[in-house]
């Protein structure tokens, strides 16, 4: 993979932003070669989002031809995101018997924490491999491996109380479409949360998962904000999240072997492939932490003194009016 800023990108500036759908200016930001495949960074000037050309999601094939979600078959997941902690956080007065929507479940952890609350939840991916193990690990049951057009479309929904969105956004080739579903979805008086990573994070060229076909977009809390308004929402509160982790991430990245996701594919049987790959994550979150840690916790430091906006966006919208 190669990474450049340059005068004359590869791939031509649209005619209207895929994002906010007006017919702005865009700047050309960096070029981006993956394999064979080349990919060009511009700046919309109407809703200020940045958006890889060509603006095109890869499909469910290949996420699921990654195998992230095959360590998840194994061992099972535990709640660690900044943002899920946050929903978790609430009160009961805001979580009980509530009907809440997760965009982009994944495994389920979070739902599952957030059905042992009380709540009455939903999810969807269009991975099935992530479905099924929400499925066969939590037993979930109103989770559903279908693309968003699908879901949406074709399973009948209540009006939920709460819709979380969870580093989604960025994935997606239609932002204002997701969010006009999940708009329709919504109590009137219900409350949405996204995230999604800030693009003016420290280090943030450094972390590979930020590239095509992967994320599709990088958004600051100005572009988020103007998109949100523009598919009828009003952003009720922003704060960032996940600061140390993503630094962390951003540092590790390069040094990362795969072993973990090899363990979780190998021969045996399922009990001996879970003690296994349990054992070599717990090795690679020490060596991480050994070797990382103290230059993480450093730029941490500073990007709190400079004000500086990392880790991800994360948001809560309501509707307007």
């Amino acid at each position: 993979m190669t990474f450049s800023k340059t005068s004359q990108p590869s791939q031509s500036a649209p005619f209207a932003c895929p994002v906010c759908e007006a017919q702005a200016s865009f700047t050309s930001i960096q070029e981006y070669m993956t394999g064979k495949a080349l990919f060009s960074l511009y700046e919309c000037s109407a809703c200020k989002v940045q958006f890889w050309m060509p603006f095109r999601n890869p499909g469910a094939d290949w996420y699921e031809q990654r195998g992230d979600n095959t360590i998840q078959e194994a061992v099972a997941p535990k709640v660690r995101r900044g943002y899920h902690k946050q929903i978790l956080s609430l009160s009961d007065t805001d979580l009980q018997g509530k009907k809440v929507l997760d965009v982009g479940c994944g495994t389920g952890e979070f739902l599952a924490a957030l059905q042992a609350r009380g709540c009455k939840v939903w999810g969807v991916d269009f991975d099935h491999i992530a479905i099924g193990v929400a499925k066969n690990q939590f037993r979930l049951e109103c989770v559903f491996a279908l693309t968003l057009g699908d879901f949406f479309k074709n399973v009948s929904l209540p009006q939920f109380d709460i819709i979380t969105c969870f580093e989604v956004i960025e994935h997606v080739d239609n932002p204002l479409r997701l969010l006009a579903y999940i708009r329709k979805t919504l109590q009137p008086h219900g409350r949405v949360f996204l995230s999604t990573p800030s693009r003016v994070r420290i280090a943030a060229r450094s972390n590979v998962w930020d590239y095509p076909p992967n994320h599709l977009t990088r958004w600051s809390e100005e572009a988020f904000s103007n998109v949100a308004q523009k598919a009828g929402f009003q952003v009720h509160n922003v704060n960032y999240v996940d600061q140390f982790r993503i630094l962390l991430e951003s540092m590790q990245g390069s040094f990362q072997t795969g072993l973990v996701k090899k363990v979780a594919m190998s021969s045996g049987s399922s009990r001996s492939r879970a003690i296994k790959t349990g054992l070599i994550r717990f090795l690679g979150v020490l060596k991480a932490y050994a070797l990382f840690a103290l230059p993480a916790f450093a730029l941490w430091l500073y990007g709190k003194a400079a004000g500086k906006k990392n880790g991800s966006i994360f948001a809560e919208l309501r509707l307007k009016g």
